[in-house]
């Protein structure tokens, strides 16, 4: 009983290293199907830039996978230094119906949709 515990745990600790990304400075360092997913913070004050960001953290960040068709996307999350559609498809809203009534309101907020009845999925270009 015990080795086959020790194995699970073994099993356990190895996948979860695996769904970290490696960290990355270049796309050169990732895998064909991933990217160095960078994010980017805006901040409208170059002082408070300073002050939120550590020294060297603007170029570093991890390999991760790109989207494939039928994942839900947003346009601008490569902006923002997401990594967006697999090559050959791009992020694309279709309509999929009459949004449902909003739920009541959790703490004060209510979600909002920029387009209500539309979402985005990545599709062939």
């Amino acid at each position: 009983m015990r080795p086959l515990l020790t194995f699970s745990v073994l099993i356990v600790i190895v996948a979860a290293a695996e769904a970290v990304g490696q960290p990355c400075t270049s796309q050169d360092q990732c895998a064909a199907d991933e990217c160095c997913q960078i994010i980017n913070i805006v901040v409208a004050s170059r002082k408070r830039q300073a002050q939120l960001m550590p020294v060297g953290a603007e170029n570093s960040g991890t390999c991760e996978k790109y989207k494939q068709a039928g994942d839900s996307c947003v346009g601008y999350e490569v902006l923002n230094g997401f990594c967006g559609c697999a090559a050959g498809l791009t992020c694309k809203s279709v309509y999929v119906g009459t949004p449902a009534p909003p739920p009541a309101p959790v703490d004060g907020m209510v979600r909002r949709d920029m387009r209500p009845g539309y979402r985005s999925y990545c599709m062939a270009a």
